[in-house]
């Protein structure tokens, strides 16, 4: 594992480090369990010494913020937030705060961490504030299955896949598709991760009225859920990245497998056009103060589920529920507020 600069929170039996170096995080344990994946070639000093290859790429680390989302704009893939030092500005009402070094579009970011002492939640937020122009963002949380498992989401009104492959040849979806809802596309299963060598993306875009967007992963072999929870007012899709060994290029080598990204975001991603036509936001208008709210779960796999069919939170509680009807309840509080930023130093 590659050496990092990491600043670490701990509450109850939770802990995450955030690396503020590149502002990736590291080592989230909630409740025992390990949700979110880090890449293999971490600990290898020729990946790690290769300026050819961008340093979100060799630092990938469980999740990060991008702003710019992608390649989207100038500079570097993913922007400065994914892969420059971010300070740590100081603790408020359990909330750590760091903030970003590198301006971006003359915009300032801070990014809060928040762990729950009751609960196996890490909550974050995103304060952007001033710039100029606009900037796609995106959340890039990677989880890992040893043996496959099964993909649920709140409700979507349009799911698509770009017009050409990630990799050429090694699509298991078809190119240029479009389906109003999430599940079956076109012949294929997207709640089944595949077991097939394939490199993939699918964009999903929120239904109109959710309040609360969700995607859940449940992992064979784990036996757990990972749930990743977002406000889709602020991000109003949700970019699947179905990972499995079909990337071919150093320094993936056709072994990254058995990773799905959730990629919630504001982004043109890939099928812009498509997006823009439907009226979905692909971009932020910077000046105001923007905050963007995320969250990620972890819970045990409850006997008997084989899927699930809604998550809500009301009242400050985070309700899921199995496909036998049967609820899994966890204490959630409020999302991170902007009251809750420290004054700069």
């Amino acid at each position: 594992m590659v050496v990092t600069d990491a600043h670490w929170l701990e509450a109850g039996s939770n802990r995450v480090g955030l690396e503020t170096d590149v502002g990736h995080l590291t080592g989230l344990c909630l409740d025992g369990r390990a949700p979110l994946h880090a890449v293999p070639w971490r600990g290898e000093p020729d990946v790690q010494a290769d300026d050819a290859i961008p340093l979100v790429d060799r630092r990938l680390s469980e999740d990060f913020f991008a702003m710019p989302f992608g390649g989207e704009g100038a500079g570097p893939p993913h922007g400065p937030c994914a892969q420059s030092p971010w300070d740590h500005r100081g603790r408020n009402n359990g909330v750590d705060w760091f903030d970003l070094r590198t301006p971006v579009l003359g915009a300032r970011l801070c990014k809060g961490l928040a762990l729950s002492e009751e609960a196996p939640i890490l909550k974050q937020c995103h304060v952007i504030e001033g710039g100029s122009g606009a900037a796609s963002l995106a959340h890039h949380p990677m989880v890992h299955m040893q043996d496959g498992g099964r993909i649920f989401t709140s409700a979507k009104r349009r799911v698509m896949t770009p017009q050409t492959a990630l990799e050429a040849g090694k699509n298991w979806l078809p190119s240029g598709q479009t389906a109003t809802a999430f599940g079956a596309f076109h012949g294929f299963d997207l709640t089944r991760y595949p077991d097939q060598v394939t490199e993939d993306f699918v964009v999903c875009v929120e239904e109109p009225g959710n309040d609360l967007g969700w995607t859940a992963v449940m992992r064979e072999a784990e036996r757990d859920i990972v749930l990743i929870l977002k406000r889709p007012a602020q991000l109003p899709i949700t970019m699947l990245w179905y990972s499995n060994g079909g990337r071919s290029a150093r320094p993936w080598n056709g072994r990254h497998r058995g990773v799905l990204g959730v990629e919630d975001g504001c982004a043109a991603a890939l099928v812009g056009d498509a997006l823009r036509a439907a009226g979905v936001p692909t971009a932020y208008a910077l000046g105001p103060t923007h905050v963007i709210d995320h969250a990620i779960v972890s819970l045990a796999w409850p006997q008997g589920w084989s899927g699930i069919s809604d998550v809500t939170l009301e009242n400050e509680a985070l309700r899921i529920v199995g496909d036998d009807k049967r609820a899994v309840c966890l204490p959630f509080g409020s999302w991170i507020s902007q009251s809750d930023l420290l004054a700069p130093p």
